[in-house]
């Protein structure tokens, strides 16, 4: 893994590496809780990264509260995203390599409306350890914004053919709720898994184990996603294998998620209503999140990351 693209982590203000984590659905008691969160490095995630070679940098941090408890947050550091990066599945509910940037250091137009962003995305064992992985624009931690995600979709799955599919894109809209006592999940689970009709065409992963070596089968899918500020979203999934031309794979997806709409008021907290769009906003994340707390061994990578606003 010496030629993977590296794994993104953070340095908190006593100069620990910490990685970026979305505690699992099932985890949840309260959304201060499952929002993104820091977690600090193991001899474990050490050991790891020291065994598969793969390069190691870091990015300022985004911001995100420090733990479930204490909710103490650094300050955003602005940034430009890293062009390719890798997301690393270590076992279990654990994740190396979710990148989060509060703040992208490129100008933003006067009248502009729509956040894109474009990637290339190749996937170990994704599907079949039930990984997902959210893609916010209009980002800010602990987890606000609308986007997409590819991944596992076998919450509510996804029909082809008639046929269900588990490994899919689909449109998601994130919120904050503090102080939301959470019954059936509806901050984690977003507005995604209920937009069955922004499902596109199933995906494959890359790579896979042969002879107990690694295999590329070649297969990559670019994703474009355009997210605007008054919260419609359009993504596109083109595939391509090996050195070949790019094709259409999914044509152009378009999905309202008005955060009013999705996001009602909290009937358990005295205070102003939660969840609405936050325009001023203006990061992107990538976060890998496994909804099997007994997921194996995973990962991602992301590479030709482009971004801004129109």
């Amino acid at each position: 893994m010496s030629d993977f693209p590296p794994v993104y982590l953070y340095k908190d203000n006593e100069g620990r590496d910490y990685t970026l984590e979305m505690i699992p659905a099932a985890s949840i008691v309260h959304v201060e809780k499952s929002g993104l969160h820091r977690r600090l490095l193991d001899t474990k995630d050490h050991a790891l990264l020291a065994r598969t070679k793969v390069k190691v940098k870091y990015l300022p941090d985004p911001g995100v509260a420090d733990s479930e408890v204490s909710q103490t947050k650094q300050t955003c550091n602005g940034t430009l995203p890293p062009t390719s990066f890798t997301i690393l599945g270590t076992g279990g509910a654990n994740v190396l390599g979710s990148v989060g940037i509060c703040k992208i250091n490129i100008a933003k137009p006067a009248n502009s409306h729509t956040h894109w962003i474009q990637f290339v995305v190749g996937t170990y064992r994704v599907a079949s350890n039930q990984v997902h992985v959210p893609v916010a624009a209009w980002f800010k931690p602990q987890m606000h914004g609308h986007g997409m995600y590819f991944g596992d979709t076998s919450s509510s799955a996804c029909i082809n053919n008639g046929q269900p599919s588990t490994y899919n894109t689909r449109i998601e809209a994130w919120s904050v709720w503090p102080g939301y006592v959470v019954r059936s999940s509806p901050y984690f689970q977003s507005t995604g898994y209920t937009y069955n009709d922004t499902c596109g065409m199933p995906w494959q992963d890359s790579f896979s184990t042969v002879n107990n070596a690694l295999a590329d089968n070649g297969t990559r899918f670019r994703v474009t996603v355009h997210a605007t500020d008054d919260q419609v979203v359009m993504y596109q999934v083109d595939r391509r294998i090996g050195s070949g031309n790019w094709l259409a794979h999914t044509p152009a997806v378009w999905k309202n998620v008005t955060y009013a709409t999705h996001w009602p008021a909290d009937p358990n907290f005295a205070g102003p209503v939660y969840g609405q769009f936050d325009a001023s906003a203006n990061g992107l994340a990538f976060v890998g999140v496994p909804v099997l707390a007994t997921a194996g061994n995973w990962f991602v990578q992301i590479s030709s990351v482009a971004t801004g606003w129109f």
